[in-house]
């Protein structure tokens, strides 16, 4: 399932950096995770980048 998400990167503190930005991620959703966990997850692998640091605003 391919899933359109924005989303904003967090500073070290936290904070929102920068613009909020587009990704598209592509997920095998199952019954034991729920799908926001997957994409934060898949979003994460995708740009090398934290779930921490990582703040996802809607996905379509």
């Amino acid at each position: 399932m391919k899933i359109k998400v924005s989303y904003y990167c967090l500073d070290s503190n936290g904070m929102l950096e920068g613009l909020q930005k587009y990704e598209q991620v592509e997920i095998n959703p199952d019954l034991a995770g729920g799908v926001r966990k997957l994409v934060e997850e898949a979003l994460s692998k995708k740009l090398y980048i934290s779930k921490k640091k990582l703040k996802v605003i809607s996905m379509t």
